[in-house]
């Protein structure tokens, strides 16, 4: 008896505190909603990064060609093509979030 008597209140309180059809319908089209935005400003994120990636890799090819002209020392070639590499290395490493984070914190609430 006492059993079925806390079966009626917890199912109660829980009832206080649930979210109707309606509104759970609501929250999950805003959060379909919420997730094509972040995807789209992922895809947004994505291709700034990508130019930046392609002017990077532009730059190390003009430095590998001045240095092939001796119009730089291997000290200096050196240096400034360590610098682009981990620039390069950066913008590739934010690339590969954005694709594959993306909206993924969205997903738990679901």
């Amino acid at each position: 008896m006492r059993e079925e008597i806390l079966t009626e209140q917890i199912t109660s309180y829980l009832q206080k505190v649930s979210l109707s059809s309606q509104d759970t319908e609501k929250v999950l089209a805003a959060l379909d909603s919420e997730q094509e935005q972040a995807r789209q400003d992922a895809q947004v994120e994505v291709s700034v990064l990508k130019g930046q990636l392609t002017q990077v890799e532009a730059k190390l090819q003009k430095l590998l060609d001045v240095y092939l002209a001796d119009a730089l020392f291997t000290e200096e070639y050196a240096a400034k093509k360590q610098s682009l590499l981990s620039q390069k290395v950066a913008l590739s490493e934010k690339i590969t979030d954005c694709e594959t984070k993306g909206s993924s914190w969205l997903e738990p609430l679901k």
